[in-house]
């Protein structure tokens, strides 16, 4: 009914009642007048799909009372409606089965009347002129639908209401037009009625509902004429109440964001969960539900256990489930939901309406602390939440300023709900109701425990994003948490993190499935001896092509026996270590074979490697002496070692045939050693046995199947043990080896030309090259791309490389995951194409090796659990050479063996297995960072900085640069009275590069005043990390305005402003300053060769840095240095430029 149907004087009269009087007055005027039979105040009868009754809803443009603003919970639930489209994620349904005589007719008026009296519930929501509003209608409305299933057969009523049920529940609502409240009365039989509610989020909460009831069952009584009804006064309206949340009327939100930004510092707002599938784009709202009981015993033993603490069951339970995620995450802490009814005042108690507040609660207890303990952390938390809970969620959100991801909740992706006081059912006269229990189909966070007491028992309910997990995920976690809580309460003294997750017996049987690797090698010998057999079943085959020449491995194998013999000479042999310094040739590999043929071990010096750092490695090592050429001798530490050089060793073609050594070699004996970057401040020597690299080759030609006559390409420098597969497995085997020239490991270009011009068919790329060199291809394709496997290692391979490495490529893809400690490869996956994957794993075991996921007790985890990967079997490195305390640490007694002796390695690496055995990397434990393949210790890089004179303080950290590539960033607080002049910074640059390899100098130089610190007085990295990747994908601007000129200075700029991913560029700019580094150098290289035909080395980047200089460089190499152009030089930044540059900001 609307106003133009009432007399005026009438009219006037309704208008001066109080608002819930006016409402009840014209509730019961509707039901006293008829209506027309199509009056907009009267819903029209139509027909559904199914061919029942609809009473439609009066259209949206009937008289409205007021326009109201919305609260912040009805902002952003509108938001995400326009945003996402109309969609069932927060409709609040109910459905009940009524038994008895029902009166439809004066149950639809009951309704009325409740909707009358509550504004939300005649709001409609919409966007005005950029400004949201609900317009709230003067006439109480409802969808009513009415449908006789009488014609359905019997057996089939009870499908035939379940579909309606979950037909109703995804049912959108055009809140524009439509009431936000519609209802579904199902007609099985005589007397049998099914009533379905359903009501939307921004109209409703969990405590609206008892009010709803009680008041609908109120007043149908009263249509009855059984008993008058006499609901509770309105003290003030929704909308007023509204008025009240805006942000002129919250003196006090500025202390409550400060409160909350202190308690969320330094924590993680991405609920890292291992998905079984990607996240979508947009986020989707299909959900799932599973469900279990706690029993009586332990629901009432929690209960009094937490009241001993002085806190509440929900302590106990919040303790425990934040302890199952962050078992799953990995996590120090997590964020939960946790909803609050924000009803502050006691005229908020009897209006219907959105009032509930999101809570975010940090579960963040010490790991070693016991449940008691967790409890009264917990009940804390949660004391202090309620404290400062007038703060809206959504005003938290937006004063946090989060990144926003269309893919992921803000801020919270897992709840936790205890309803204390569960919905009251209708209580309608001569009927007996039964709530019916609904399937959840949709979920608005990725999992949300729900609790809900059930007489002395609990029901619990897990709801999940079903478009994250299966059903099989969520129950197993279920389970997980419902074994810790039974193990909490029985020991109430052990910390949640120690406790099982599942039964012992359970998880031993799970773990033996997953380590059944051993597998037998029928041919131990080591690895010289199989190279000396193809040599003598293959004397003419090409062992090794470098440049325009070839080995053959008759060859090969009479000069490594020829530089053996002599190196025995001057004491080489067993448990001996021999240096070999050396680029990367034919030479390198006679050397190292020549070595091996001993029974010495060999460590690799990299000639190129700063003077200091040498100086480090041999000191350390004390090798017997050391085998270099030419020009190297005079990079190595004069007087440390012996040297022996092999300029000066007699033409093998003048000399006689050398017999190989004739000492046995057994599999526990040295054969090699890497150093490492080291936590301790200094490189670590890795000593690794001819046994642990046998079943390393074994395994590969095992799993790869490399021909004899196939092609393996070197260019992994030899300091990283990769480059020991590269090396060795194609010589045990017959194939040939490619070898790359020396320092052109970062030339795509030259590599892809290199693959195509020798036919190789196997290959071994860190991520990030592999996805220059894709660059590469694409930018030149090429229909006889012989790549047949490729193999990734050394860093994460993310997904999209992945998927783009197959788009361009027609090669199988392999991740392989190992570390220096243990010899190479652990691990391997083979990629699959057109795989939806968050993260690539890193497979399974190889041969021979145990890979157990452990807390850090090392207790086993369960399927899941993120933990440490801690590597056990054949293949563990001896230990760290001179530093027994360093090896007693990382190398530890295996539990988990009978074997004697048996040993476990640390990794420090985080990683969770999935049900079905694969690993997945997730990040480190400690600080350690990989750049480039490359295993970095900060640590060792702070400690080479804080022996310069101007720093006073330094911390490196990782961030990822705007091309998402993992870079170097150092802070540094300087000694104070010193400015930081851009001198000084190329000075430490080059100081740096003086003593640290070229991949351990960060790319990037920040100054701070002072360093954040923790609550608890630690240096705050994770912040430091935050800021650093902001600076660096945003770097403060210092342009000159002196804009490129001509067609070279314009190509150059606009290919550094598509590869840098920034806006503009000046011509006096430096590359490397302004976010360029060696992998997109190699970039830029390839794209203006493209573009000028002209073929420039990488280092004409690090020569010509600046961009008119570089320019200058494009346009000699095409014209020739006679037919240059001249220009203006405004700058010698060119000039004296260190290796690797970049800026202080």
């Amino acid at each position: 009914m609307t106003h133009d149907r009432l007399p005026k004087d009438l009219v006037s009269r309704i208008k001066a009642l109080p608002e819930d009087q006016r409402s009840a007055m014209l509730a019961k005027l509707m039901r006293t007048t008829e209506p027309a039979a199509n009056g907009r105040d009267r819903p029209a009868v139509s027909k559904d799909l199914n061919g029942s009754q609809v009473k439609e809803a009066g259209t949206a443009d009937a008289t409205h009372v007021k326009e109201a603003p919305l609260t912040p919970i009805q902002s952003r639930l509108l938001f995400l409606q326009q945003l996402e489209g109309p969609n069932a994620a927060y409709h609040i349904q109910f459905a009940f089965a009524l038994q008895g005589p029902l009166d439809p007719a004066a149950l639809h008026r009951a309704l009325l009347r409740v909707i009358a009296r509550h504004e939300p519930l005649r709001a409609r929501f919409d966007t005005r002129e950029g400004r949201q509003v609900q317009r709230i209608l003067a006439d109480p409305q409802v969808t009513w639908r009415v449908n006789d299933m009488g014609e359905i057969p019997p057996e089939r009523h009870e499908t035939a209401v379940a579909e309606a049920i979950a037909k109703d529940e995804l049912d959108p609502f055009d809140l524009t037009k439509q009431p936000p409240i519609r209802v579904t009365v199902l007609r099985t039989a005589e007397k049998h009625h099914v009533l379905i509610v359903n009501v939307h989020h921004l109209a409703f909460d969990g405590w609206s509902g008892n009010l709803l009831f009680q008041e609908w069952s109120g007043f149908y009584r009263d249509e009855l004429g059984l008993a008058a009804a006499h609901p509770p006064e309105l003290k003030l309206s929704y909308s007023e109440f509204a008025s009240h949340q805006l942000p002129r009327n919250h003196a006090d939100e500025d202390g409550l964001i400060a409160y909350w930004r202190d308690r969320l510092k330094g924590a993680s707002t991405l609920l890292d969960l291992p998905t079984d599938r990607p996240y979508p784009n947009p986020r989707g709202f299909e959900g799932g539900m599973v469900r279990t009981r706690l029993s009586e015993t332990l629901t009432r033993g929690l209960t009094r256990l937490a009241a001993r603490e002085g806190a509440t069951l929900f302590a106990a339970l919040l303790a425990s489930w934040g302890a199952l995620l962050r078992r799953l995450c990995g996590a120090t802490d997590v964020l939960l939901a946790v909803p609050h009814n924000g009803r502050g005042d006691r005229a908020h108690e009897t209006l219907i309406g959105p009032f509930v507040n999101t809570l975010v609660a940090r579960v963040d207890p010490d790991p070693h602390e016991s449940f008691r303990a967790s409890i009264r952390q917990a009940q804390a938390t949660m004391a202090g939440a309620l404290r400062h809970a007038d703060l809206p969620f959504e005003r938290l959100v937006e004063a946090l300023d989060l990144p926003r991801d269309m893919r992921h909740m803000p801020l919270v992706q897992a709840g936790i709900v205890l309803q204390n006081q569960p919905v009251a059912p209708l209580s309608l006269p001569d009927l007996t109701i039964t709530r019916l229990p609904a399937d959840q189909r949709t979920a608005k966070y990725d999992l949300n425990l729900i609790c809900i007491p059930d007489g002395n028992e609990l029901d619990v309910a897990l709801e999940y994003h079903a478009d994250l997990f299966e059903r099989e995920t969520a129950s197993r976690w279920l389970g997980y948490w419902t074994f810790l809580l039974e193990g909490a309460f029985a020991h109430p003294d052990t910390s949640l993190a120690e406790l099982p997750l599942v039964p012992s017996e359970i998880l031993a049987q799970v773990h033996e499935g997953w380590h059944r690797t051993r597998l037998d090698d029928p041919d131990p010998r080591p690895i010289h001896a199989l190279v000396a057999e193809r040599a003598t079943n293959h004397s003419d085959r090409p062992a090794l092509v470098f440049g325009d020449h070839e080995l053959s491995y008759g060859e090969l194998n009479r000069r490594a026996n020829q530089l053996a013999t002599l190196l025995r000479t001057r004491g080489a042999g067993p448990e001996a270590l021999v240096g070999v310094a050396l680029e990367r040739g034919f030479e390198m590999v006679i050397s190292l074979l020549a070595v091996l043929k001993t029974g010495a071990a060999y460590l690799p010096l990299d000639p190129n490697s700063p003077h200091e750092r040498l100086v480090q490695v041999i000191r350390d090592a004390r090798p017997l002496l050391v085998v270099t050429q030419g020009s190297h001798e005079r990079c190595l530490p004069p007087g440390e070692c012996d040297m022996l050089s092999l300029d000066r060793v007699p033409n093998p073609q003048e000399t006689p045939e050398a017999q190989p050594p004739r000492d046995e070699v057994h599999p526990d004996m040295p054969a090699y050693v890497i150093y490492t970057s080291g936590s301790t401040g200094t490189p670590e020597g890795v000593v690794v046995t001819h046994g642990a690299i046998r079943n390393r080759l074994r395994w590969m030609q095992d799993y790869f199947g490399l021909r004899v006559g196939e092609r393996v390409l070197l260019k992994t420098p030899f300091t990283f043990d990769v480059s020991v597969g590269e090396f060795f497995w194609p010589l045990t085997v017959g194939s040939t080896l490619v070898i790359a020239k020396p320092l052109s490991h970062y030339e795509p270009d030259y590599l892809a030309d290199l693959i195509v011009a020798h036919r190789v068919t196997t290959a071994h790329f860190v991520p990030s090259m592999l996805s220059v060199l894709l660059d590469q291809v694409e930018l030149n394709p090429r229909s006889d791309f012989p790549l047949q496997r490729m193999i990734c290692s050394g860093e994460v391979l993310p997904a999209a490389l992945a998927s783009r490495f197959h788009r361009v490529l027609n090669a199988a893809l392999y991740n392989l995951y190992g570390l220096t400690e243990t010899t190479i490869y652990v691990s391997a996956w083979k990629c699959r194409p057109g795989a939806s994957e968050d993260r690539v794993p890193i497979g399974y075991p190889i041969d021979n090796v145990q890979l157990h996921v452990t807390d850090q007790g090392l207790r086993r985890q369960p399927p899941d659990v993120a933990g440490e990967l801690v590597i056990g079997g054949v293949g563990l490195a001896r230990g760290y050479a001179g530093h027994p305390r360093q090896t007693a640490i990382s190398f530890v007694p295996d539990p988990f063996s009978e074997e004697a002796g048996a040993r476990l390695y640390r990794t420090g690496d985080l990683v969770r297995r999935s049900e079905d055995g694969r690993l997945h990397f997730l990040g480190r434990i400690d600080r350690q960072i990989k750049i480039r393949g490359y295993r970095v210790e900060p640590a060792e890089i702070e400690s080479a900085l804080l022996h310069h004179p101007v720093v006073a303080e330094a911390a490196v950290v990782p961030a990822l640069d705007r091309q998402n590539i993992p870079s170097l960033v150092a802070w540094l607080r300087l000694v104070p009275g010193l400015t930081a002049a851009p001198y000084r910074v190329d000075d430490l640059r080059t100081w740096l590069a003086e003593r640290l390899p070229e991949y351990m100098v960060p790319a990037y130089l920040l100054q701070r005043e002072h360093m954040p610190l923790t609550a608890s007085g630690k240096l705050d990295r994770q912040t430091l990390s935050e800021s650093a990747a902001k600076t660096i994908r945003n770097p403060p601007g210092q342009k000159t305005n002196i804009a490129p000129q001509g067609p070279y200075e314009t190509a150059v700029a606009e290919i550094w402003c598509d590869i840098l991913q920034i806006d503009r560029v000046d011509a006096t700019d430096h590359f490397f300053r302004i976010g360029g580094h060696s992998l997109l150098a190699a970039t830029v290289l390839n794209r203006l060769g493209k573009r000028f035909g002209v073929r420039l080395p990488v280092r004409t980047l690090f020569e010509a840095p600046v961009l008119r200089a570089f320019a200058r460089k494009i346009e000699t190499a095409q014209k020739g240095p006679h037919q240059r152009h001249q220009q203006t030089d405004s700058t010698s930044d060119e000039k004296n430029s260190p290796k690797r540059e970049s800026g202080l900001l």
